[in-house]
């Protein structure tokens, strides 16, 4: 259920900004997105990678000097996010390229602000699995 309310959110995040960009006649966002979302997510897969081991080092060790602590669960959501975010850079390359065909132009009404919204979408999902894994590098540091 969680996993349905991010969608959600996400979505309504970007056609919020992408409404936004439409009123007010600014192409930045769409530019921005289609010149860099790629690069971006790979860059930020590379940080959540790094990240996510040094998470896993820690459950390790505590896992080792407490026996009774059982990190399977997050073992697998840690291996899921870096999954999804694999998925969501496919995602992308899939829409922008939606977005260039002269086919779906015209077939499509509105497709510009149609695969703007999704690229966007990825983009705040990126953006929020960097800010979940940065908050369980705090909270290891802090422990």
């Amino acid at each position: 259920m969680t996993w349905v309310k991010n969608i959600s959110f996400y979505i309504v995040a970007a056609l919020i900004l992408n409404a936004l960009s439409t009123f007010l006649e600014s192409p930045f966002l769409s530019k921005f997105l289609h010149d860099n979302v790629i690069n971006i997510l790979i860059n930020l897969l590379a940080i959540n990678t790094a990240t996510t081991g040094i998470v896993l080092t820690k459950l390790k060790e505590i896992s080792e000097n407490h026996k009774n602590f059982d990190f399977s669960d997050s073992y697998k959501e840690l291996k899921f996010a870096l999954f999804e975010q694999i998925i969501l850079i496919g995602l992308s390359i899939a829409a922008l390229i939606f977005k260039d065909s002269e086919v779906i132009k015209m077939k499509l009404t509105h497709h510009d602000f149609i695969f703007d919204t999704l690229v966007t979408a990825i983009f705040i999902n990126a953006l929020d699995t960097l800010r979940d894994t940065g908050k369980a590098i705090f909270l290891i540091i802090k422990k």
